[in-house]
């Protein structure tokens, strides 16, 4: 699932539809989107973290402060952060440099009062920085339309459902591994380098979607990479769904040719 409420999450269990897997919700310090992420941890639900290191923008003092304190960058410090707190986290870049920055989070850990500083700077809806849709309309009228068939074939595309072997670490979902941490690409972009050097490096999950219009460039570049299918976890999200669902993991699918 893509940035699901729990309202949203509520709606597929009354449904009588399967638990989600995974949800994909905008989270750093800054927006924690805390009763969202208590309800996947209650549920069994892993979350995936985008825009884990806040674009970018490192200008918070106390991200400053910790980032001191432990003698690393304020990206590693936030996707070190995001690890600790159990999600996955999905940085983007195109740097090869960042790239390999951003997975060099293994070998230290934040402290408790360090984690405690960062999670005091949560701001709530407040301090997102990319489109939120967590608040948008009930998913009622998609529910309605779906049919268990498309709803299997929306979480195979989705999650990929591929065993993977990460930089250092995975989360178990039923029947999988999902590698710990992510390579997020982003729309129209031009990511083949990025794969490749993420892939090199030993990133094995790269995050796409049919909105950023790079999904036939994202499989390209995993399949000239020379890594096992197999080893690699795609993520990507549908832009229709309810009743155009299935043809909408065949139109990624497709893109991807994976």
């Amino acid at each position: 699932m893509f940035s699901s409420n729990v309202k949203h999450l509520e709606e597929i269990r009354e449904a009588g539809l399967p638990t989600p897997t995974v949800n994909q919700i905008e989270l750093h310090p800054l927006c924690q989107q805390r009763p969202i992420v208590e309800y996947c941890k209650k549920h069994g639900i892993v979350v995936e973290a985008y825009c884990p290191i806040i674009r970018g923008d490192f200008s918070n003092p106390i991200l400053q402060e910790v980032a001191k304190e432990a003698n690393r960058s304020p990206a590693q410090v936030l996707v070190r952060w995001s690890i600790q707190k159990g999600f996955v986290p999905l940085p983007k870049s195109s740097s090869a440099a960042r790239i390999a920055s951003n997975a060099d989070i293994y070998d230290f850990e934040l402290s408790d009062a360090a984690m405690e500083k960062l999670d005091d700077l949560d701001r709530g809806a407040n301090g997102a920085i990319s489109w939120n849709p967590v608040d948008v309309k009930a998913l009622k009228p998609c529910i309605r339309q779906m049919t268990y068939q498309s709803q299997t074939e929306a979480s195979v595309a989705l999650l990929g459902m591929r065993t993977g072997l990460g930089i250092s670490s995975h989360i178990k979902i039923p029947g999988q591994n999902l590698p710990l941490l992510g390579l997020g690409v982003a729309k129209n972009d031009e990511c083949g380098d990025a794969i490749k050097t993420a892939l090199e490096i030993g990133y094995r999950h790269v995050d796409t979607a049919q909105y950023y219009e790079n999904e036939d460039k994202v499989g390209a570049a995993v399949k000239s990479s020379g890594v096992p299918r197999e080893q690699i976890w795609i993520t990507s999200k549908l832009v229709e769904v309810g009743d155009k669902t299935a043809a909408s993991v065949k139109a990624s699918l497709a893109k991807l040719d994976l």
